[in-house]
């Protein structure tokens, strides 16, 4: 109960959070699903479509004359239809296309009249884009356009088209509700009449019937709950999810996105969507055609024709996108007049789905508010495997096992791509630690589908108490024809009186007959008690016993009439299920004559014929038709009950709609607690001003063992070494206390969410930042990974779900990126590139200082030059909007620009020597760890990583040489004449003040014919050189002036050398800091267009180690 309480606060009215596409139940034990179904269906206004109540069970009467006349089809319906018969390809709809005419209303030639022509036609005329089935005996039928559809998507059967007939096709009764299901899954909305009850009258001649329009399903209204009641496998039927219609509009604040749902006639609004987010909701799917779209909006008609083209285009992108993933797209004005800018484009999109819907001008809807977050990027979805990438870790499996039921799961996605506001957040982290340390025995929840709606949970558990007694009063506990023993009983016990009373042999065949009809025909018996109907059930067990006694009787006489010599030739007693009767089919030995003297009869059919091949007796007749008449109203006389407990519960039904929700949402935060924290030691987040828990979890084992897992979800290394067991991570270093006002990420111990943290090889890294993090590192090193862990702790801690880390302090994120470039978009004739920019775009027009913001190898779709010039300024831009996040690349041009972005961190992969047993890679080679430490990195693995991957030995050593030739710059740009060598090293040297804490590094010069100071001879040095030819050489040494007497003996230019050099202080004498010096400054002069003979050295291992 405190469970229920605390889950109640996830149902609070100041936010309508219940998604499009999440299913709910009912956590009361006497609601069972006949009984819900059978409420429903009675009651005709819980989840039936909401169209047009006025003709909604009307009597549809038959048109007059000058009704019958055609009217003329418009011609966008006209271009509707055609459209719709362009796409038909199926065997057997081809044949019909040449029968239809697209100007009739039907799509039938003019002059023919199949039966009910003008039944349909008048319909037809109401919904001329909708189909119609209308029910003619044993089957509904289509005719026309209709009929063509239902044989294209239905796979129905067609009536022959020969002699002038008009193409028509026809599903069974039974085969109406998967006829349904495969109509509104192909986009049509669907028209159904029912035929009218007639009065009992049992082989009377068929009279004419009247028909009414039952119902409309849609794609966003699928279920058809007419006849629910009466349907013997109701309890089998599985309601569709209720998907909503998308409406998106363009303002200068950025997007709103509208969901209405028509079941419960809600309306839901987004607002300041980025655009990134409305893709991202449109390509989660859950939706249904066709996509409203805003056609104007004041705030573009007012910025001019610029924007009015951008708007233009952009509408053209999202319709694009839109058709991809579902189809049609149509727009829709705001209203003129009334309420405030953003309440007439709302109450605009309303009207124009009650035109396209047939709803009522009056129909009201419920419009709230969603306070929740932005919506997830679409980019960020996909990376973390919750869009339809493939190749990506689905989060939503770590989540939850992929076998809990479909309704939580969905809950918990829905979670994921719009993360809650605050208030519901730490509800949920509470029910979590509920659900974590409860030790009682939890509820079995029953799951229906979306009908969930805001409520007031302080009154929900009082109206579920209410409901669950009216329900206990009416309906049986176990709902269902076979529920009901005293049933069974007294069928058992009259077939069994009257075998023991016949003086003839009655075989068990005969007996199993009477109770096979008696079972068939009497299916309201368990759907409510016994007692509320005592009366009716009575008479009907009074007329089962006379038709049992009177079966005995005309089996005993006729079985006496046969000689005995042909008693194998008995007479059998067989039961007609069309008719609801059981006869006698006489054997060889019983002729006409007998049967007649023995005043046997033919029997009547329903239709009122005869039935030549059977007999029976007028007494066996009269019960029949006695125990027909009984069965029929002991079944109205169930339905009146079941109607009266509807009108009961009706009031109720907001309560009981939230408490539905509440077992779906239970459903799912179990699930999620067994899976993450109970089977993967997941822990509860900690949020901003919280102090920050220690481990909440199961002992972990050893904590730093390199994972064998690639960044890219890709093989893992073959070579992944198994020491250095028992070690942490190094965090990075806390935050300036300067940059107080900045958002704060803590994460201890944080691995990869599809990976067991028990396992010996997971990896855990640990973060604290208040800032962006430059991280560098070799290929397969683990920045990728790095990136989706960290992008799937700050999301779960969102939503206030379990993370994958030993514990972990959040802020009040309000958007988290992720961004991972992986390709081009031909659809949209964009490069690689291009792709890359737009997302850019994207994210620097939404990041603000609540964005989490984690991008992957940005730049690698142009060359290296440009790509490190457009990271490093928005780098800059970013580190002004104060983000928090992680820039992984292997642009290692960034580490020598000039990035104003004072709060920014350097952050590197480590890798670690080992022996090598590769052929193409003789020798030592570096190992990632997959450890993320403080640092910078310009280390590469790329020929490690090839060799890895299989590619060949000869190919890899190739590749090596070529390697070599651009280290050594064999190819760089010489130097022009009017371009000086430079005369410091001062801007080279810059990068060695992160080691040391140098404030200058002042360069001195050596002109031809001079040399150093002796001063210098213990001193280590790193010196610049230029040559005759412009070629310039650069190097370290802790022997200046031996190096430069070499040099010009090698060179054979004597005192004809010109050199700069850079003094290292004394406490950093040691080739270490000497090396990385000159690598920065190898790095510096390459860009600058320096011709470099020795380049080579910038690779040094050692430049990134502290002194």
């Amino acid at each position: 109960m405190q469970l229920l309480r605390k889950l109640g606060l996830l149902c609070s009215p100041s936010r309508l959070w219940f998604g499009s596409s999440v299913p709910i139940g009912v956590p009361h034990r006497h609601c069972t699903l006949p009984a819900a179904k059978a409420t429903l269906d009675s009651s005709g206004s819980a989840a039936q479509s909401f169209w047009n109540k006025r003709n909604k069970g009307r009597l549809i009467k038959s048109p007059s004359r000058a009704q019958r006349a055609p009217q003329e089809v418009s011609l966008d319906i006209q271009e509707y239809w055609r459209a719709e018969l362009d796409k038909v390809d199926s065997p057997s709809a081809k044949p019909l296309l040449p029968h239809i005419d697209v100007t009739q209303p039907l799509g039938i030639t003019y002059g023919q009249k199949p039966i009910l022509h003008s039944f349909f036609q008048e319909l037809k005329q109401q919904h001329p884009t909708m189909m119609l089935l209308v029910r003619i005996g044993e089957f509904y039928e289509a005719m026309g356009i209709d009929a063509v559809m239902c044989v294209q998507h239905a796979k129905l059967n067609p009536m022959p088209v020969s002699g002038g007939r008009s193409p028509r096709a026809g599903c069974p009764i039974m085969n109406l509700r998967r006829t349904l299901r495969d109509l509104t899954s192909a986009g049509f909305s669907v028209v159904i009449c029912e035929e009218a009850a007639s009065p009992y009258a049992y082989g009377a001649k068929t009279a004419k019937k009247e028909r009414y329009l039952a119902g409309v399903v849609t794609p966003a209204s699928p279920n058809y709950l007419h006849g629910l009641m009466d349907d013997e496998g109701a309890a089998q039927v599985d309601l569709e999810p209720t998907p909503p219609l998308l409406a998106i509009v363009q303002t200068k604040n950025g997007y709103t996105v509208v969901e209405v749902h028509l079941v419960d006639r809600r309306c839901k609004v987004f607002y300041n969507q980025t655009e990134d987010s409305v893709l991202g909701r449109i390509q989660a799917g859950g939706l249904v055609p066709p996509l409203y779209m805003h056609s104007t909006t004041e705030a573009v008609a007012a910025a001019g024709k610029a924007e009015g083209q951008a708007h233009a285009v952009w509408r053209e992108h999202m319709a694009t996108n839109f058709r991809n993933q579902v189809g049609s797209v149509t727009t829709f004005a705001s209203r003129l007049h009334g309420g405030s800018g953003s309440e007439r484009i709302i109450e605009g999109l309303l009207d124009q789905i009650k035109r396209d819907t047939g709803m009522p001008e009056d129909t009201s809807f419920q419009v709230a508010v969603d306070k929740g977050l932005q919506g997830l990027p679409f980019a960020t979805m996909s990376q973390l495997g919750l869009g339809t990438l493939t190749g990506v870790p689905s989060l939503l499996d770590a989540l939850a096992a992929p076998t809990t039921a479909t309704q939580a799961r969905r809950w918990l996605r829905r979670q994921l791509l719009s993360p809650p506001p605050l208030g519901v957040k730490l509800a949920i982290r509470e029910a979590c630690r509920l659900l974590i340390g409860s030790q009682e025995a939890l509820p079995t929840m029953l799951l229906l589908h979306d009908l969930g709606v805001a409520v007031d949970h302080a009154g929900v558990l009082a109206s579920c108490r209410e409901v669950d007694q009216t329900i206990a009063a009416t309906v049986a506990e176990a709902c269902g024809a076979s529920a009901d023993p005293d049933h069974k009983e007294g069928i058992q016990a009259v077939v069994a009186s009257v075998q023991k009373g016949s003086s003839c042999p009655f075989p068990a065949a005969e007996a199993g007959c009477l109770e096979e009809m008696f079972s068939s025909v009497e299916k309201f018996h368990g759907k409510v008690l016994n007692g509320l109907v005592a009366d009716e059930l009575d008479q009907v067990a009074d007329a089962r016993s006379q038709v049992a006694h009177a079966s005995v009787a005309a089996f005993k006489a006729i079985y006496e009439e046969v000689p005995a010599r042909s008693r194998s030739q008995q007479p059998k007693l067989i039961f007609d299920s069309t008719n609801q009767a059981v006869w006698i089919k006489p054997g060889k030995a019983v002729g006409t004559a007998a049967a007649q003297r023995m005043k046997f009869i033919n029997p009547l059919n329903r239709h009122g014929k005869k039935e030549a091949q059977v007999y029976s007796t007028v007494t066996l007749e009269g019960a029949l038709d006695q125990y027909r008449s009984s069965c029929l109203a002991a079944s109205r006389a169930v339905r009146a009950v079941l109607q009266e407990l509807a009108v009961k519960c009706e009031v109720h039904t907001q309560e009981l709609m939230g408490a539905s929700n509440l077992s779906v949402i239970m459903t799912a935060l179990l699930a999620h607690v067994q899976k993450a924290h109970f089977q993967r030691c997941w822990t509860l987040p900690q949020y901003a001003g919280e102090p920050l828990a220690p481990a909440q979890a199961p002992a972990l084992g050893p904590t730093s063992t390199p994972a064998p897992a690639s960044t890219t979800g890709g093989p893992a290394s073959a070579h992944a070494p198994a020491a250095q067991q028992g070690t942490q991570a190094a965090p990075a270093h806390a935050p300036s206390p300067a940059q107080g006002d900045r958002l704060r990420l803590q994460v201890h111990e944080m691995w990869p969410y599809w990976m067991d943290p028990k396992r010996d090889s997971t990896v855990r890294n640990s973060l604290d930042t208040n800032s962006i993090i430059l991280l560098t590192g070799p290929n397969m090193a683990g920045k990728s990974t790095v990136l989706r862990s960290t992008a799937a702790v700050a999301l779960c801690a969102m939503c206030g779900l379990l993370v994958p880390a030993k514990s972990a302090q959040v802020p009040e994120f309000q958007r988290v990126e992720l961004r991972t470039f992986v390709g081009d978009n031909p659809l949209e004739n964009m490069s690689a590139f291009a792709v890359e920019m737009t997302e850019m775009r994207q994210v620097l027009q939404s990041a603000t200082h609540q964005s989490l913001v984690l991008i992957d190898e940005l730049g690698k779709g142009t060359e290296a030059g440009a790509g490190a010039s457009l990271s490093a300024s928005m780098l800059e831009e970013l580190d002004k909007q104060r983000c928090l996040g992680i820039f992984a690349t292997h642009l290692h041009h960034l580490l020598d620009l000039p990035l104003e972005a004072p709060s920014m961190e350097h952050m590197q992969m480590e890798v670690q020597p080992c022996s090598s047993s590769d052929p193409a890679l003789p020798g030592e080679r570096l190992q990632p760890t997959w450890r993320m430490v403080p640092g910078k990195s310009t280390t590469s693995l790329a020929m490690e990583v090839a060799s890895d991957c299989g590619i060949p030995v000869s190919t890899v050593a190739r590749a090596r040489s070529f390697m070599q030739m651009i280290l050594n710059n064999a190819s760089a740009p010489v130097l022009s004449a009017d371009q000086a060598p430079p005369k410091t090293l001062a801007a080279a040297s810059s990068p060695a003040q992160q080691h040391v804490g140098w404030q200058v590094l002042k360069a001195e010069f050596v002109d031809h014919g001079q040399q150093p100071p002796p001063s210098v001879a213990l001193s280590s040095c790193v010196y610049l050189l230029e040559l005759q030819d412009g070629w310039m050489y650069c190097g370290q040494t802790d022997d200046l002036l031996g190096r430069l007497d070499w040099h010009r003996g090698h060179l054979k230019v004597h005192g004809n050398l010109q050199a700069a050099y850079v003094r290292l202080p004394d406490e950093c004498r040691g080739q270490s800091t000497a090396r990385s010096v000159e690598s920065d400054a190898i790095r510096s002069l390459r860009l600058r267009g320096a011709p470099l003979l020795s380049t080579h050295d910038e690779r040094s291992p050692l430049r990134a180690k502290s002194v």
